[in-house]
Protein backbone atom coordinates (compact mmCIF):
# COMPACT_ATOMS: atom_id res chain seq x y z
CA UNK A 1 0.00 0.00 0.00
CA UNK A 2 1.09 3.57 -0.65
CA UNK A 3 -0.04 6.95 0.72
CA UNK A 4 -0.93 9.60 -1.87
CA UNK A 5 0.58 12.95 -0.93
CA UNK A 6 -2.34 14.81 -2.52
CA UNK A 7 -5.61 13.12 -1.51
CA UNK A 8 -3.93 11.62 1.64
CA UNK A 9 -5.51 8.24 0.93
CA UNK A 10 -3.72 4.97 1.26
CA UNK A 11 -4.04 3.03 -1.98
CA UNK A 12 -2.77 -0.11 -3.62
CA UNK A 13 0.45 0.36 -5.59
CA UNK A 14 -1.43 -0.42 -8.83
CA UNK A 15 -3.18 2.96 -8.34
CA UNK A 16 0.14 4.75 -8.92
CA UNK A 17 2.30 5.20 -12.00
CA UNK A 18 5.68 3.49 -11.74
CA UNK A 19 9.22 4.67 -12.37
CA UNK A 20 11.64 2.50 -14.34
CA UNK A 21 13.06 1.17 -11.10
CA UNK A 22 9.58 0.02 -10.01
CA UNK A 23 9.02 2.68 -7.33
CA UNK A 24 5.71 4.58 -7.23
CA UNK A 25 5.27 8.09 -8.59
CA UNK A 26 3.26 10.54 -6.49
CA UNK A 27 0.50 11.59 -6.52
CA UNK A 28 -1.84 8.73 -7.45
CA UNK A 29 -3.30 8.21 -10.93
CA UNK A 30 -6.68 9.66 -9.97
CA UNK A 31 -5.18 12.87 -8.55
CA UNK A 32 -2.94 13.28 -11.60
CA UNK A 33 -5.91 12.84 -13.91
CA UNK A 34 -7.94 15.46 -12.02
CA UNK A 35 -5.01 17.89 -12.12
CA UNK A 36 -4.42 17.62 -15.88
CA UNK A 37 -8.13 17.64 -16.67
CA UNK A 38 -8.51 20.89 -14.73
CA UNK A 39 -5.35 22.38 -16.25
CA UNK A 40 -6.20 21.67 -19.87
CA UNK A 41 -9.85 22.63 -19.45
CA UNK A 42 -8.72 26.14 -18.53
CA UNK A 43 -6.24 26.24 -21.43
CA UNK A 44 -8.86 25.02 -23.88
CA UNK A 45 -10.49 28.46 -24.01
CA UNK A 46 -7.24 30.42 -23.71
CA UNK A 47 -6.74 32.08 -27.13
CA UNK A 48 -3.10 33.03 -26.41
CA UNK A 49 -2.31 29.39 -25.54
CA UNK A 50 -3.98 28.20 -28.75
CA UNK A 51 -1.97 30.74 -30.73
CA UNK A 52 1.30 29.59 -29.16
CA UNK A 53 0.47 25.95 -29.89
CA UNK A 54 -0.36 26.72 -33.54
CA UNK A 55 2.89 28.66 -33.97
CA UNK A 56 4.84 25.83 -32.36
CA UNK A 57 3.18 23.28 -34.66
CA UNK A 58 3.87 25.46 -37.68
CA UNK A 59 7.54 25.90 -36.69
CA UNK A 60 7.95 22.17 -36.00
CA UNK A 61 6.39 21.23 -39.35
CA UNK A 62 8.61 23.65 -41.29
CA UNK A 63 11.75 22.39 -39.54
CA UNK A 64 10.81 18.70 -39.85
CA UNK A 65 8.71 18.61 -43.03
CA UNK A 66 10.78 15.97 -44.82
CA UNK A 67 10.96 13.77 -41.73
CA UNK A 68 7.17 14.01 -41.17
CA UNK A 69 6.33 13.22 -44.80
CA UNK A 70 8.74 10.28 -44.85
CA UNK A 71 7.24 8.94 -41.62
CA UNK A 72 3.70 9.30 -42.98
CA UNK A 73 4.66 7.58 -46.23
CA UNK A 74 6.49 4.81 -44.37
CA UNK A 75 3.50 4.24 -42.05
CA UNK A 76 1.17 3.93 -45.02
CA UNK A 77 3.49 1.46 -46.77
CA UNK A 78 3.71 -0.66 -43.60
CA UNK A 79 -0.10 -0.71 -43.24
CA UNK A 80 -1.12 -0.63 -46.90
CA UNK A 81 -2.67 -4.10 -46.81
CA UNK A 82 -4.77 -3.20 -43.77
CA UNK A 83 -6.06 -0.05 -45.49
CA UNK A 84 -6.89 -1.97 -48.65
CA UNK A 85 -8.71 -4.70 -46.72
CA UNK A 86 -10.71 -2.10 -44.83
CA UNK A 87 -11.62 -0.37 -48.10
CA UNK A 88 -12.79 -3.64 -49.63
CA UNK A 89 -14.96 -4.45 -46.61
CA UNK A 90 -16.39 -0.94 -46.61
CA UNK A 91 -17.26 -1.16 -50.31
CA UNK A 92 -19.08 -4.47 -49.67
CA UNK A 93 -21.26 -3.00 -46.94
CA UNK A 94 -21.59 0.45 -48.55
CA UNK A 95 -21.78 -0.10 -52.34
CA UNK A 96 -21.57 3.16 -54.29
CA UNK A 97 -24.89 2.60 -56.06
CA UNK A 98 -26.65 2.62 -52.67
CA UNK A 99 -25.00 5.80 -51.41
CA UNK A 100 -27.59 8.51 -51.62
CA UNK A 101 -26.19 11.98 -52.12
CA UNK A 102 -28.42 14.96 -52.62
CA UNK A 103 -27.27 17.55 -55.14
CA UNK A 104 -25.62 20.40 -53.22
CA UNK A 105 -27.30 23.79 -53.38
CA UNK A 106 -25.38 26.87 -54.51
CA UNK A 107 -25.20 28.03 -50.89
CA UNK A 108 -23.61 24.72 -49.86
CA UNK A 109 -21.19 24.85 -52.80
CA UNK A 110 -20.11 28.34 -51.73
CA UNK A 111 -19.67 27.23 -48.12
CA UNK A 112 -17.61 24.20 -49.18
CA UNK A 113 -15.41 26.28 -51.50
CA UNK A 114 -14.76 28.94 -48.86
CA UNK A 115 -13.82 26.20 -46.39
CA UNK A 116 -11.48 24.63 -48.98
CA UNK A 117 -9.84 27.98 -49.67
CA UNK A 118 -9.14 28.49 -45.96
CA UNK A 119 -7.90 24.90 -45.61
CA UNK A 120 -5.55 25.43 -48.56
CA UNK A 121 -4.13 28.57 -46.93
CA UNK A 122 -3.44 26.70 -43.67
CA UNK A 123 -2.00 23.68 -45.50
CA UNK A 124 0.68 25.90 -47.08
CA UNK A 125 1.74 26.83 -43.53
CA UNK A 126 1.71 23.23 -42.34
CA UNK A 127 -1.42 23.85 -40.26
CA UNK A 128 -4.95 22.53 -40.18
CA UNK A 129 -8.24 24.35 -39.84
CA UNK A 130 -9.30 23.47 -36.30
CA UNK A 131 -12.98 24.34 -36.37
CA UNK A 132 -15.97 25.12 -38.57
CA UNK A 133 -15.69 28.41 -40.46
CA UNK A 134 -19.24 29.35 -39.46
CA UNK A 135 -18.03 30.23 -35.95
CA UNK A 136 -15.44 32.69 -37.26
CA UNK A 137 -16.93 34.35 -40.33
CA UNK A 138 -18.66 37.57 -39.34
CA UNK A 139 -21.68 36.85 -41.51
CA UNK A 140 -24.14 34.03 -42.06
CA UNK A 141 -24.39 32.35 -45.45
CA UNK A 142 -27.91 33.74 -45.78
CA UNK A 143 -26.36 37.23 -45.40
CA UNK A 144 -23.74 36.34 -48.00
CA UNK A 145 -26.36 35.19 -50.51
CA UNK A 146 -28.35 38.42 -50.00
CA UNK A 147 -25.15 40.44 -50.40
CA UNK A 148 -24.32 38.70 -53.70
CA UNK A 149 -27.88 39.10 -54.93
CA UNK A 150 -27.51 42.86 -54.54
CA UNK A 151 -24.36 42.68 -56.67
CA UNK A 152 -26.33 40.91 -59.39
CA UNK A 153 -28.41 44.09 -59.79
CA UNK A 154 -25.37 46.24 -60.60
CA UNK A 155 -25.07 47.16 -64.32
CA UNK A 156 -22.86 44.67 -66.24
CA UNK A 157 -23.58 42.02 -63.58
CA UNK A 158 -27.14 41.20 -64.67
CA UNK A 159 -25.97 37.97 -66.28
CA UNK A 160 -25.02 36.62 -62.84
CA UNK A 161 -27.42 34.45 -60.85
CA UNK A 162 -27.23 31.58 -58.39
CA UNK A 163 -27.48 29.02 -61.19
CA UNK A 164 -24.27 30.04 -62.97
CA UNK A 165 -21.90 29.99 -60.01
CA UNK A 166 -18.93 27.85 -61.04
CA UNK A 167 -15.45 27.59 -62.52
CA UNK A 168 -14.01 28.86 -65.77
CA UNK A 169 -13.74 26.25 -68.55
CA UNK A 170 -12.21 27.47 -71.80
CA UNK A 171 -13.97 24.74 -73.82
CA UNK A 172 -17.48 25.88 -72.83
CA UNK A 173 -16.94 29.63 -72.31
CA UNK A 174 -18.05 31.80 -75.21
CA UNK A 175 -17.32 35.53 -74.86
CA UNK A 176 -20.30 36.26 -77.13
CA UNK A 177 -22.76 34.05 -75.26
CA UNK A 178 -23.52 35.10 -71.68
CA UNK A 179 -25.39 31.85 -71.04
CA UNK A 180 -21.97 30.11 -70.98
CA UNK A 181 -20.46 32.48 -68.42
CA UNK A 182 -19.76 31.55 -64.79
CA UNK A 183 -18.91 33.60 -61.72
CA UNK A 184 -16.79 32.93 -58.66
CA UNK A 185 -16.14 34.59 -55.31
CA UNK A 186 -13.32 37.10 -55.52
CA UNK A 187 -11.39 38.94 -52.80
CA UNK A 188 -11.21 42.65 -53.61
CA UNK A 189 -7.95 42.77 -51.64
CA UNK A 190 -6.44 39.42 -52.74
CA UNK A 191 -6.40 36.50 -50.31
CA UNK A 192 -2.62 36.17 -50.83
CA UNK A 193 -2.06 39.63 -49.32
CA UNK A 194 -3.20 38.44 -45.90
CA UNK A 195 -1.00 36.58 -43.43
CA UNK A 196 -3.09 34.76 -40.83
CA UNK A 197 -2.35 31.54 -38.95
CA UNK A 198 -5.67 31.33 -37.12
CA UNK A 199 -9.31 32.08 -37.84
CA UNK A 200 -9.17 34.28 -34.74
CA UNK A 201 -6.53 36.57 -36.29
CA UNK A 202 -7.41 40.13 -37.22
CA UNK A 203 -6.17 39.56 -40.77
CA UNK A 204 -8.51 36.58 -41.16
CA UNK A 205 -11.43 38.86 -40.29
CA UNK A 206 -10.22 41.48 -42.77
CA UNK A 207 -9.63 38.93 -45.53
CA UNK A 208 -13.04 37.31 -45.14
CA UNK A 209 -15.02 40.46 -44.34
CA UNK A 210 -18.22 40.72 -46.35
CA UNK A 211 -17.00 44.04 -47.78
CA UNK A 212 -13.90 42.31 -49.21
CA UNK A 213 -15.91 39.73 -51.18
CA UNK A 214 -17.71 40.03 -54.49
CA UNK A 215 -19.09 37.81 -57.27
CA UNK A 216 -16.67 38.07 -60.20
CA UNK A 217 -16.31 36.69 -63.69
CA UNK A 218 -14.72 33.23 -63.42
CA UNK A 219 -12.71 33.86 -66.60
CA UNK A 220 -11.39 37.21 -65.39
CA UNK A 221 -10.64 35.71 -61.98
CA UNK A 222 -8.61 33.01 -63.73
CA UNK A 223 -6.69 35.59 -65.78
CA UNK A 224 -6.01 37.71 -62.68
CA UNK A 225 -4.75 34.65 -60.77
CA UNK A 226 -2.37 33.69 -63.60
CA UNK A 227 -1.03 37.26 -63.67
CA UNK A 228 -0.41 37.21 -59.90
CA UNK A 229 1.36 33.84 -60.12
CA UNK A 230 3.72 35.22 -62.76
CA UNK A 231 4.38 38.59 -61.15
CA UNK A 232 3.97 37.75 -57.43
CA UNK A 233 1.55 39.56 -55.10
Amino acid sequence: MKLCNNCKKEKDESEFYKRKDGSCLLPCKECKKEYYTSKYSSLKNDSSYKMRMRKNKQKYYINNKEKILNKTSSYYEDHKNSYQEYQKEYEKSHPRKNRKRSKPTTKNKIRINISRSINKHFAKLGLKKQNTIIKYLEFSFEDLMDYFENYFNIPDNEWMNFNNYGTYKSKTWDDNDKSTWKWQIDHIIPHSYFNYISMEDKEFKQCWALSNLRPYSAKQNNLDSNRKNKNGK
